[in-house]
């Protein structure tokens, strides 16, 4: 019984350190490529694979669920990097973007006020809200995308 919870615990633990290294290299990358296209006001190969992958959502629905347990942590952390990493092109605007946002937003919100399932994260749930607030005050436009049709984009 302990040997198998002990394993368990190593492949998890495993699965977070790997996964973290990995989708710090991704931004690492997204990072880069967004300095090059910067002045263009263009997006490169790497963020348009990222954003057509779906791989914004994937990140965002693993935070929600928090699995593998722990990973809601570095899933905030990560969409904190990519929201103030990428500047090439208004990121928080993108339908899908957005959407996933509001759902991790959405997460928080009904975490701390039922269970408090994420005190220990609180100051990755304040980067996060401050990231996304950050944006809206240097891009005006898309403020309205946070306050109107919110329900209609819940996705509890």
């Amino acid at each position: 019984m302990y040997l198998h919870t002990l394993i368990r615990l190593r492949v998890w633990l495993l699965l977070v350190l790997i996964s973290n290294k990995s989708l710090n290299r991704i931004v690492d990358l997204l990072h880069a490529e967004d300095v090059e296209h910067r002045n263009e006001r263009t997006i490169g190969d790497c963020l348009e694979y990222f954003m057509s992958n779906s791989m914004f959502e994937s990140i965002g629905a693993y935070t929600k669920a928090d699995r593998p347990h722990g990973f809601f942590k570095i899933g905030i952390s990560v969409l904190v990097s990519i929201i103030e990493t990428v500047h090439s092109t208004s990121l928080l605007s993108q339908a899908n973007i957005h959407k996933t946002l509001v759902m991790v937003l959405d997460t928080i919100l009904v975490s701390l006020t039922e269970n408090s399932k994420y005190l220990n994260c609180e100051q990755e749930i304040v980067d996060f809200i401050t990231s996304i607030s950050l944006r809206c005050y240097n891009e005006p436009h898309i403020t309205n995308l946070f306050f109107t049709n919110v329900k209609n984009m819940s996705t509890k």
